[in-house]
């Protein structure tokens, strides 16, 4: 009687830590420039609980976002897999969305990059001309990247990820070093509920967008079982939950 082979190993050879740093690294973008002013109109408790709701909403949907995941498609899902079960004549739609939105975050990149590299670039580089101009480090920013985005897999990216972090960790560090040596006299505003509240309601919501990913961790994460992939979403969201506390309460 021949012993029968062995079942293959589900899911992919990613650790849990590998997808949180992915996962965070997603999160965390140029909205945080955003949220400093944001606190600013709501006042820094409201703007703190406002974090904190969008940050519960947006873990309890990657939670359900993995739960399709493991539905429909086992180790190859997609957003595509999962409209396609759930609404087959909106899937070519809701790739499109997901084309471009993914296509305007990679604009609002270089955006940054287009207004602030050269401003630090003309204090370091005073003497050179063409430092001072958006052109050279928009396409210096875009051939950087263009070999990550040629990435098959997202585990690929974990070393660039826990780097990205580290100089997040780095920034929160010099930014509440920076707030203990300055004498803040003003007045602090807790809570401020008014249209400008309303208006920057945006902000808090788009700084926890990372959902297009959970597919790509649910397929790379090693035993993707509910309780690892809850882990990932719970400490990819709370460490960007507390990097943005820190920099827009500093």
């Amino acid at each position: 009687m021949t012993a029968a082979a062995p079942e293959p190993a589900q899911g992919g050879v990613a650790s849990i830590s590998s997808c949180v740093y992915n996962l965070t690294n997603t999160i965390i973008g140029s909205g945080v420039l955003a949220l400093p002013a944001a606190f600013a109109t709501c006042g820094s408790a409201l703007g703190s609980v406002l974090l904190l709701v969008f940050a519960l909403f947006s873990a309890h949907g990657l939670h359900l976002l993995s739960l399709s995941a493991q539905i429909v498609d086992g180790n190859t899902a997609s957003f595509r897999a999962v409209a396609s079960a759930a609404a087959p004549r909106f899937a070519t739609f809701v790739d499109l969305a997901v084309v471009i939105k993914c296509f305007g975050v990679a604009c609002s990149y270089l955006i940054v990059v287009g207004d602030s590299l050269p401003i630090v670039a003309q204090r370091a580089l005073p003497d050179v001309a063409f430092a001072a101009r958006r052109e050279p480090w928009i396409l210096f920013a875009a051939f950087m990247v263009l070999p990550l985005a040629l990435k098959r897999k997202l585990d690929n990216l974990r070393l660039v990820s826990a780097a990205s972090l580290l100089c997040c960790a780095g920034i929160a560090l010099l930014v509440v070093s920076e707030m203990f040596a300055s004498d803040r006299d003003a007045e602090t505003s807790y809570v401020v509920a008014d249209f400008r509240t309303l208006k920057n309601l945006p902000i808090f919501v788009f700084g926890f967008t990372c959902h297009q990913n959970i597919f790509a961790v649910n397929n790379e994460l090693r035993d993707p079982t509910r309780r690892r992939l809850d882990l990932v979403v719970m400490g990819a969201v709370s460490l960007a939950l507390a990097f943005y506390l820190i920099i827009a309460n500093a």
